[in-house]
């Protein structure tokens, strides 16, 4: 999961991408659902992805977070200047699932809050 210069001006964007190195299949089909978990556990922002094709080196689409909301929500979202992410992913045909928690700290001077 990745935190990716904005194409979204003053929005916080996050990506999963399927890194080059990835040489176990060519291409498979993958469900997953980006979070942005609040202190209670609870996800208020979140979005479903289907990819019917992930091929290697693919961005998912992302999941989108305004500046704004972030500042106006801090005490909602970030305990000690961390903001945890959740990406839970499975196979269309499996339902089976993983998930991967995320927790990267805001910069101190918040500089990427505006």
């Amino acid at each position: 999961m990745l935190i990716r210069p904005t194409e979204f001006e003053k929005c916080l964007t996050f990506y999963l991408i399927r890194g080059k190195g990835d040489k176990s299949i060519e291409k498979f089909s993958l469900e997953l659902e980006l979070s942005i978990l609040a202190l209670d556990g609870t996800s208020p922002v979140s979005k479903y992805i289907c990819k019917d094709i992930f091929f290697s080196d693919e961005w998912s689409s992302p999941l989108v977070l305004k500046q704004d909301d972030l500042k106006q929500k801090m005490d909602v979202f970030l305990s000690d200047d961390v903001l945890t992410i959740r990406c839970r992913m499975w196979e269309n045909e499996s339902s089976e699932r993983w998930t991967i928690l995320r927790c990267d700290p805001i910069p101190s001077d918040r500089s990427v809050l505006g």
